[in-house]
């Protein structure tokens, strides 16, 4: 019996936690003279890549021979049992059975990539009571969170398998008593699978943590309730003239994910049984031909090239930026901006190529047997013969799954996988 089993396996985990930036601002002015200005601003930046890559090439190749015919019994007599003339003895050949199996394993180029990252904490308070006559007040917050991944693969895997089993190939020529011929069963079976270019990457971008209203409230609460993590919250009390108040927040959530995979696979398999080819020629006596059963199989699988992407940004609950302005007493030009501007921009690209090649042989002989000119009783049995090929391909898949909601990765890595 010959068997060969080979295997190669290779995986690439990356998982990312960053927690935003806190680049929080509090600016308080009590009293104020005239013509002041006043300029508050945040800025938050959190910037999240990776890059995984992989490159393989595979050839796998096995040849298996096995044999226990092509023998020759040739001019032999068998002894007698002291009956005269008569001829009671004989002469046997009996082979081993022959069996032969390869197994190919290829498993390559697994990426999985998970990052969660906490939107950048960038909030402004600004707190102005008594303002003089030309007081100018400007208060913003901008918040940016920008996360990439990258994952490629590129395989070349190429498996070949050759197995050939031989008991036939006997010859039994001239003898004299019984003959017999048995050759022993062949089997030969090949199994070849491909396991390669799969990328997961799970991507959650959280709001930003909340922010309680300054002490300078007191406990009577100016808003009630929380300031947004990205937002820009602002208070003027009693203006005075020609008040010019700007609050503004500007929030930029930016994730973009490429995964492309490449496959070029060829699998060949060839499985050659031989039980017969016999030949039984001019003997004198009984003669008995009996051959093996022969059977030939091949299994190939391949899964490839399989792309997951997940990406939830904020919640229905939470979005991740606001404004909040409270002016109380205003003189006689006040002039009060406020705003909050949300862009989130979601991109994903999946691509695959596959090039495959499949090629099986399978080739099983009982038969072809020569029972020539014999004198006496002949009789040939010929072995069942039998070939099974099975071929699976699952190629090119892609999923990508956007939303906004407080899944959180635990609950992404769970849906997804």
């Amino acid at each position: 019996m010959r068997k060969t089993i080979a295997s190669l396996s290779c995986a690439a985990l990356l998982l990312a936690n960053a927690a935003g930036v806190l680049a929080q601002t509090t600016t308080v002015v009590t009293n104020s003279g005239s013509n002041a200005n006043i300029s508050n601003n945040s800025t938050s930046t959190t910037v999240v890549s990776t890059q995984q890559s992989n490159n393989a090439v595979v050839t796998q190749s096995s040849t298996n021979m096995v044999n226990t015919g092509g023998n020759t019994l040739s001019g032999n007599i068998a002894p007698g049992t002291g009956c005269g003339t008569c001829v009671s003895g004989s002469v046997d050949l009996t082979t081993g059975a022959g069996t032969a199996s390869t197994v190919q394993e290829v498993d390559v180029n697994k990426n999985t990539a998970a990052t969660e990252v906490t939107g950048g904490n960038a909030t402004s308070v600004m707190d102005v009571v008594n303002t003089g006559n030309n007081l100018n007040v400007n208060a913003g917050a901008t918040s940016t969170t920008v996360v990439g991944t990258s994952q490629t693969n590129n395989a070349m895997v190429s498996q070949g398998s050759m197995n050939m089993v031989n008991t036939g190939g006997n010859d039994l020529l001239n003898n004299i008593g019984n003959v017999s011929a048995t050759t022993g069963a062949g089997a030969a079976g090949t199994v070849q699978k491909v396991t390669a270019n799969e990328n997961t990457a799970l991507t959650i971008v959280q709001p930003a943590p909340t922010t309680v209203l300054p002490p300078m409230c007191g406990l009577n609460p100016c808003l009630g309730g929380l300031v947004g993590g990205n937002g820009t919250y602002t208070v003027v009390t009693n203006t005075g003239k020609n008040l010019n108040v700007s609050n503004n927040t500007n929030n930029t959530t930016v994730v973009t994910t490429g995964q492309s995979n490449k496959l070029f696979s060829m699998q060949y398999a060839g499985n050659f049984v031989n039980t017969g080819d016999n030949l039984l020629k001019k003997n004198i006596g009984g003669t008995s031909l009996t051959t093996g059963a022969g059977l030939g199989t091949t299994l190939m699988e391949l899964t490839a090239n399989k792309n997951v992407a997940g990406t939830a940004v904020g919640s229905s609950e939470m979005p991740l930026g606001g404004s909040l302005l409270d002016v109380v007493n205003t003189g006689a030009n006040a002039n009060v901006s406020a705003g909050a501007t949300d862009t989130t921009v979601v991109g994903g690209s999946q691509t695959n190529f596959s090039l495959l090649w499949q090629k099986t042989c399978n080739v099983v002989t009982t038969g072809v047997n020569g029972v020539l000119k014999n004198i006496g009783v002949t009789s040939t049995v010929t072995g069942v013969a039998g070939g099974g090929v099975g071929q699976s391909t699952t190629a090119n898949s892609n999923m990508y799954l956007v939303t906004t909601g407080p899944l959180g990765l635990l609950g992404l890595l769970a849906f997804l996988l």
